[in-house]
C-alpha cells in the first residue's frame, strides 16, 4: 500500500510537470481513493480543491481510466488542461463530418442508417479518434455519451477506475438514459401506430409487435443501402428506424410502476426512482466508480441506491470573509403565501435597493422561476441594467452578452445556478431570490416529494448551494450573496445534517438578529 510520501514520489516521476506544487490535502485525498476498499467512493470538494487534478492523478496511478463530465464545455476543459499529458478526449458524431457525404455529419450519415461503411476501419476521423481513446489508458467524455457507449458497444467498459464529475446531477443524467419517449407522429410515419387507451400492458404489447415489424424494415432497407448509400430517403428512414427500435428494446427494463405521462405529442415511461438501475448501467463498467462534487451530501448518495461507499468531505480553502452570503427575509415567496402580489413587491424593492448599493459592479440574480424574472424586468428600477432571456433558446446569448458587457450590467435568470464561470469582475454580488425548491406539478417529482421529503428539500439546498458558488471561482476572488427568502433558516433548522455536510455554507452565512448581521456560527446552536 502506497504512503502520501511514496505517492508523491510516484507522481513527480510519471507526471512531474502536471502541477507545479502538490497541495497535502490532494494527495491525501488520492490516497484515500487508490487504497480504499470498496469499490464507490463518494468526494464532495468544493470550487478551489483541485478535483480535476485528483482525478486525472488517480487514474494515472491506477493506470486505465475515464473522468466523466456532465456538459461537452467541461469535458473541453479537461482536454484544454490535461491533453499535453495524454488524456483523450471523445466526443460524439454530431461533432464530426462524414468523409463520404461532406454535408452531413456522421450522427446522420450512412453509417448511422446500418451502412457498413469501409472507413470506420481507416479514415474516418470520429472512429479514428474513437479508437484512440478505447485504447489510451486517459480519456474524458461526456455523460450522454459514455452510458451509450459502454451500454451499446460496450468499448470504454471495463476500466481500473471511473470519476462522474458533478455527480450531484447523475440521478438525472441516468434518468434521461433510461426514461422512453415514444413521439407519436414518428411511428405513425413508420405504420406503427400506439396504442390508443395507454396501459403498461398496452405498450409493452405493442412494443413486441412493432419490434419485429420494424426489424423486418430495417433489413430491407439495409439491402437497399449497401447498393446505394447516398440515398437520403432511405438514410433518414434508416436513422429514424434504428432509433424508434433503441426506444422499444428500452421498455424491456420498465415495470408497470414506472410513471406514464401522455401529451398530443409523445408518451414518456420513467421510473419513480433510478437506484434499481445504477449498477446495470454504469457502476458495473469499472473496477472502482468515484462520485465527485462541490455538492454531494450523503443523501444524494444513498438515493441513488448506494449504500456500502467511502465518503470524503473536504472544507473549503477559500476565506469565508472574502465570500459572505447575507440573508435578508425580505419575502415570501412560496405557494402558500396569502398576498403573493404584496410579497413580490417587497423582492422588487429589496432588489432594487441591493442594485443600488453595488452600483459600480456586475452581478447575477436567480429568480428560480419566469415568473419571478418577468415581473422584475417589468417593474425594478434597476432594469436598465437587466441583461435577461425569455426561454432556455435564449439563455447562451444573455450569457455571451453578459460576459462581453464592459459595464455593471446584471444577469437576471432562473437558470444560471450552476455550469457557468464567471469570476473576478465578471461578478460581485448575486442574489438568490427564492429558495429553488423543485416544481411539484411534475408527476415524478410530487411522487417523490411525498416518499422522502428529505430528499426534496436536498435537492433544493444543493441548487441553492451551488448558485451560492457562482460567486467566488478562486482564492483571490471575493463577492457577496444575498438571499432574501424568508424561509432559509426554518430549513437549515429542519435539515441541519444536510447543511453540516455542506459547511463551507454555513461558515460564511450571516443573518439578520436584532437589525443587526451576525454570523451564523456565533449563533446558538439551532
Amino acid at each position: 500500500m502506497d504512503t502520501i510520501d511514496t505517492l508523491e514520489e510516484r507522481l513527480e516521476i510519471l507526471v512531474p510537470n502536471l502541477y507545479p506544487k502538490w497541495r497535502d490535502s490532494q494527495i491525501e485525498v488520492i490516497n484515500q481513493i487508490i487504497n480504499s476498499d470498496k469499490k464507490i467512493v463518494a468526494l464532495q470538494a468544493s470550487t478551489g480543491f483541485g478535483k480535476s487534478l485528483v482525478a486525472i492523478a488517480s487514474i494515472i496511478l491506477n493506470n486505465r481510466g475515464i473522468v466523466v463530465t456532465q456538459t461537452k464545455q467541461l469535458g473541453d476543459k479537461y482536454f484544454l488542461d490535461y491533453g499535453q499529458i495524454g488524456l483523450k478526449s471523445v466526443k460524439g458524431r454530431q461533432n464530426f463530418t462524414c468523409e463520404i457525404i461532406p454535408e452531413r455529419t456522421v450522427d446522420i450519415a450512412p453509417c448511422s442508417a446500418g451502412y457498413k461503411c469501409e472507413l470506420k476501419k481507416s479514415g474516418c476521423a470520429y472512429y479514428s479518434q474513437k479508437r484512440q481513446a478505447v485504447s489510451s489508458k486517459l480519456t474524458s467524455m461526456n455523460i450522454s455519451y459514455f452510458l451509450t457507449e459502454v451500454n451499446y458497444s460496450g468499448e470504454f467498459s471495463g476500466r481500473n477506475i471511473l470519476f462522474i464529475d458533478e455527480a450531484h446531477k447523475l440521478d438525472t443524467s441516468l434518468q434521461q438514459f433510461i426514461e422512453v419517449r415514444l413521439n407519436k407522429r414518428r411511428f405513425n410515419e413508420l405504420d406503427c401506430s400506439l396504442p390508443q387507451e395507454i396501459t403498461y400492458e398496452s405498450i409493452v404489447n405493442w412494443a413486441q409487435v412493432s419490434y419485429k415489424y420494424l426489424l423486418s424494415l430495417l433489413s430491407n432497407l439495409q439491402d437497399k443501402l449497401s447498393i446505394n448509400f447516398n440515398d437520403e430517403f432511405l438514410i433518414s428512414e434508416g436513422i429514424k428506424l434504428n432509433n424508434s427500435m433503441r426506444l422499444i428494446e428500452q421498455i424491456s427494463i420498465t415495470d408497470k410502476n414506472w410513471i406514464i405521462e401522455e401529451n398530443d405529442y409523445n408518451i414518456l415511461l420513467k421510473p419513480v426512482w433510478i437506484d434499481k438501475y445504477i449498477r446495470q448501467f454504469l457502476l458495473s463498467h469499472a473496477s472502482k466508480v468515484v462520485l465527485m462534487s462541490a455538492t454531494l451530501p450523503r443523501k444524494t448518495v444513498e438515493r441513488l441506491g448506494i449504500t456500502d461507499y467511502d465518503y470524503i468531505n473536504i472544507p473549503s480553502n477559500f476565506d469565508p470573509e472574502r465570500r459572505p452570503v447575507i440573508w435578508y427575509p425580505v419575502a415570501n415567496l412560496s405557494y402558500s403565501a396569502k398576498d403573493k402580489d404584496l410579497e413580490l413587491k417587497k423582492l422588487r424593492i429589496a432588489v432594487d435597493k441591493l442594485c443600488e448599493n453595488h452600483i459600480k459592479e456586475k452581478g447575477i440574480i436567480h429568480t428560480t422561476n419566469y415568473k419571478i424574472t418577468k415581473y422584475l424586468i417589468e417593474n425594478c428600477e434597476s432594469s436598465p441594467r437587466f441583461i435577461y432571456h425569455n426561454n432556455a433558446e435564449e439563455r447562451q446569448n444573455a450569457l455571451t452578452k453578459f460576459e462581453k458587457s464592459k459595464i455593471n450590467s446584471i444577469l437576471i435568470s432562473p437558470s444560471f445556478t450552476e455550469g457557468i464561470d464567471l469570476p473576478y469582475d465578471l461578478i460581485r454580488f448575486q442574489i438568490i431570490c427564492k429558495i429553488p425548491f423543485m416544481d411539484l406539478s411534475d408527476k415524478q417529482t410530487n411522487i417523490r416529494m411525498k416518499e422522502d421529503n428529505e430528499w426534496y428539500s436536498t435537492q433544493a439546498i444543493i441548487t441553492m448551494i451551488q448558485a451560492y458558488g457562482r460567486i467566488m471561482r478562486a482564492p483571490d476572488d471575493s463577492g457577496t450573496t444575498y438571499i432574501l427568502d424568508t424561509s432559509l433558516l426554518n430549513l437549515i433548522k429542519r435539515w441541519k445534517k444536510i447543511f453540516n455536510q455542506l459547511n463551507w455554507f454555513l461558515e460564511a452565512l450571516w443573518i439578520q438578529k436584532d437589525n443587526k448581521l451576525v454570523k451564523f456560527n456565533d449563533l446558538e446552536q439551532l
